[in-house]
């Protein structure tokens, strides 16, 4: 599509250079002849010229009008398949969460009529199956309410952010191998969409929890930068297993797994839907040796809290 694009312009480019040129020689040429007088000659050309420009800018407007027509169809049938996608989204995550739900449900339930080994190990495999498949359809969920969600901002106190989402995943995950954080975070306030900015973060901390590197000690660093009051720098760092070159060109792909990927491959796509929703840029450092960094630049207001 982009080469046809550029195809098209250099092609109506090659004919205005054409058409100009072939009619400055030949117009000269008559204005010569016709007008033998220098100041007819001059009144000549203007007019010559005042005709050229008022072809031409006909010209580019009927051409403009057209490239803008086929824009605003393209523009309206994207609209249209977005629209489509956001409601079959949705209706899949709520239509399957429910029966999910049930299977579970069922399965705990039949765990209290049996003492078979065969048939407990039977209903494990049939639960974990449909926590995965939950765990999708909440990620579907979560997606959904990305897209659909107006950016609104509000003021936001830094350090308060971080501690609460820190505290949120440290009750999520129960983990017990908990990282030792370290947090760099002056004492500043921001404008931006707190839920959205808030889902990323979640999404990054619990990727540096999940992947912890067993054998060595594991630590995660989260540091906050301001740039001229205008830009936030947000800079999540861990020692975990990292993530190969070739993964890491295919992290924000939708539903894409890495070999080591404990998730159903939609966080990080979602989280990444989310800083780019507010005019930002998440950034992945590969640090295969020594666990992952990524960084936020988040454009927003900022305001001294000291």
């Amino acid at each position: 599509m982009k080469k046809r694009w550029l195809s098209q312009v250099l092609i109506l480019t090659v004919l205005y250079i054409i058409f100009g040129g072939i009619w400055i020689l030949i117009s000269d040429q008559m204005m010569a002849e016709v007008f033998i007088d220098p100041q007819m000659l001059i009144s000549g050309q203007t007019l010559k010229g005042l005709f050229f420009i008022g072809v031409t800018a006909l010209l580019f407007f009927i051409i403009i009008s057209a490239y803008q027509r086929r824009i605003d169809a393209m523009k309206s049938l994207l609209d249209k398949k977005n629209r489509d996608l956001k409601i079959f989204f949705d209706r899949m995550s709520h239509d399957l969460r429910g029966p999910v739900a049930t299977i579970l449900g069922l399965t705990n339930v039949g765990k209290n009529f049996t003492e078979k080994e065969d048939v407990l190990h039977l209903l494990d495999r049939v639960e974990l199956t449909a926590k995965k498949s939950d765990k999708i359809i909440q990620g579907l969920i979560k997606l959904t309410a990305i897209l659909d969600r107006e950016v609104s901002p509000e003021i936001i106190d830094a350090r308060t952010l971080i501690d609460e989402i820190i505290k949120e995943e440290r009750l999520r995950t129960m983990e017990q191998d908990w990282p030792e954080v370290h947090k760099k975070i002056p004492a500043i306030a921001f404008e931006t969409d707190k839920k959205l900015l808030s889902f990323a973060l979640h999404e990054i901390i619990k990727n540096a929890i999940l992947y912890q590197n067993k054998t060595t000690g594991h630590e995660v660093d989260i540091s906050i930068k301001e740039v001229k009051r205008k830009q936030l720098i947000i800079t999540i760092c861990d020692t975990g297993i990292g993530i190969s070159a070739n993964q890491m060109k295919r992290v924000y792909d939708l539903f894409y797994r890495g070999l080591s990927s404990k998730g159903a491959g939609i966080g990080l796509y979602t989280a990444n839907m989310a800083i780019e929703k507010l005019q930002g840029k998440l950034n992945l450092e590969n640090r295969q040796t020594q666990g992952s960094a990524f960084t936020i630049w988040l454009p927003c207001r900022i305001h001294s809290l000291q």
